[in-house]
């Protein structure tokens, strides 16, 4: 295919196999070599550049991992690297880091440095939570990261004054150094690119791909089998149809999170998401890549598990339904016949009921779950009238608690109620010894959490356990 994007400031036509890695061919390619080659997994962040896409008139930029990133994700779009931001002088951006000593052996150092300006590019004010927020798919192995917290609060003490309209805030990030001059020509230039639009249906032949922030950790040095197809748009809307919420499979994790649809359905869920990969990751991942990949542990599959959740599939002339929790057959197998491709997931919630999400991993951040739960429960004068209880790394498969979920239906919200609960939600898991605990521990494991459920819910004090 022929694809045509700007790299800093030069438009960049070229032909080429959809499946080169952006990180290859700013490096090896045009010689852009300040964005570093790390993990090639999207978990340290030293790959990071920005990528914008047209919106209207406005350009709207997003800090992503481009070791997982094919060219034909960035056509007809502004990517950014660290030479980009470079000038004759050292950016606020890259002062603070200089001046607060963040920096030391500097491989990590143009990652951060791309993340903090795509959080200064971004929507909203500025506040120090929110910048350490944007780096946390950063990893340094030097500074130990107090260094880079000073740099940040030295950053704010100007940042806090950025306005929040995009317009007037482009104008600022270019007075005062912030982004180069050229940034603000970029929107009429993305609008002249001649841009390849994307079929609306795979073919047999063809290898479905969403975010690929899967597919390509696996398969960097491999050339698929088949011929690609990356699903998008229009399959990437997230929005409330009929009272129930109706989310695009090709919908990123950023973009459900970031969704105010989302948030008057699933309150918190935002907070909930900050625990799923790092942000660079959550700007590419999708959410139908994280269910069909039918990871036992798959967070969003947990999440929505909880609902009364349907899956749309399309044989390119017919949709077809299926539950969600009829959905995963067995490790690794979904219900999809050759051809067929999720394009939606319809989240159904009885008004008043409540949610919550508990995971448990080695690292706090930037880590998959041991077990991680989530419970979506109905109660009116004191007694349960439905809960769906689900739970991720007790099974083969992302498990919906039927038999527990079936029990808790007319029993008093009350602490032996939650304890039985809990105890029959550890008789249903299957779970087996491996790298993240033994069987035993992750069965005890999902009872307390069970138990943290109704303890964050009904604000119950500790001795519960």
């Amino acid at each position: 295919m022929t694809i045509h994007f700007i790299v800093n400031d030069q438009i960049v036509e070229r032909e080429t196999d959809p499946f080169v890695l952006l990180l290859d061919f700013l490096r090896l390619e045009s010689g852009l070599r300040g964005t570093k080659q790390g993990c090639r997994e999207g978990d340290c962040g030293a790959c990071s550049v920005l990528v914008g896409h047209l919106n209207n008139e406005s350009v709207i930029y997003n800090v992503i991992n481009s070791c997982l990133c094919p060219l034909s994700r960035v056509d007809g779009c502004h990517v950014v690297t660290i030479e980009g931001l470079n000038g004759p002088e050292l950016t606020p951006v890259q002062a603070a880091i200089v001046t607060e000593g963040a920096t030391q052996c500097g491989f990590c150092t143009p990652g951060l440095v791309i993340s903090l300006t795509g959080y200064l590019l971004g929507p909203g004010s500025w506040s120090s939570q929110g910048a350490i927020a944007a780096v946390a798919g950063n990893i340094c192995r030097c500074t130990g990261y107090a260094s880079i917290r000073r740099a940040i609060d030295l950053l704010g003490k100007e940042a806090d004054l950025i306005p929040a309209h995009q317009s007037t805030r482009l104008e600022y990030l270019v007075r005062h150094g912030i982004i180069p001059e050229y940034f603000e020509d970029i929107a009429a230039r993305l609008g002249q690119l001649s841009v390849q639009k994307s079929v609306s249906h795979p073919s047999l032949a063809q290898q479905i791909i969403a975010g690929g922030t899967d597919y390509f950790v696996q398969q960097h040095e491999q050339k698929p089998s088949r011929d690609y197809y990356f699903t998008g748009p229009p399959f990437d809307q997230v929005r409330l149809e009929d009272g129930d919420l109706c989310i695009g499979a090709a919908a990123t994790i950023d973009a459900v999170g970031r969704s105010a649809d989302v948030a008057r359905f699933i309150p918190h869920l935002s907070e909930h998401l900050r625990f799923f990969a790092s942000s660079q990751i959550r700007k590419s991942g999708t959410i139908g890549g994280n269910i069909v990949n039918a990871s036992p542990i798959a967070d969003m599959a947990i999440i929505l598990l909880a609902f009364d959740t349907e899956v749309g599939i399309s044989n390119g002339s017919s949709v077809r339904t299926v539950p969600l929790s009829r959905f995963f057959m067995a490790y690794k197998k979904v219900d999809l016949k050759p051809g067929e491709l999720v394009i939606w997931f319809k989240v159904r919630k009885k008004d008043g009921s409540l949610f919550n999400y508990e995971k448990v991993s080695k690292r706090q951040f930037l880590d998959i779950a041991s077990v991680n739960t989530a419970i979506c429960i109905e109660v009116e004068h004191g007694m349960i009238l439905s809960a769906r209880i689900s739970a991720g790394g007790v099974a083969p498969v992302p498990l919906f608690l039927e038999r527990t979920s079936s029990m808790a239906g007319g029993l008093p919200v009350t602490v032996e109620t939650a304890r039985e609960l809990a105890r029959c939600a550890e008789q249903e898991a299957t779970p087996i010894d491996d790298i993240r605990g033994s069987k035993w521990y992750k069965a005890r494991l999902l009872r307390h959490l069970v138990l943290a459920h109704f303890q964050v819910l009904f604000g119950w004090q500790e001795g519960l356990l």
